[in-house]
């Protein structure tokens, strides 16, 4: 295993009402972080990291600045 992993991320949220949202975000892994074969088979496999959140968002009532 590899100490160092790098990754590109990107999301997009959307406002379903003015105190409702939705947000999704991808983590692609770019840095291979275990080069080892499979000791079962010793095929070589694709071990990137990579991550899909999705998340509920609510905008709570804030101050008015006077």
């Amino acid at each position: 295993m590899k100490r160092f992993d790098a990754g590109v991320n990107f999301g997009a949220s959307f406002s379903i009402t003015k105190k409702l949202s939705i947000q999704a975000r991808y983590n692609l892994g770019l840095t291979e972080v275990d080069s080892r074969p499979d000791s079962a088979s010793g095929r070589k496999f694709n071990n990137k990291n990579s991550v899909f959140q999705a998340s509920p968002g609510y905008t709570f009532n804030r101050y008015k600045a006077s």
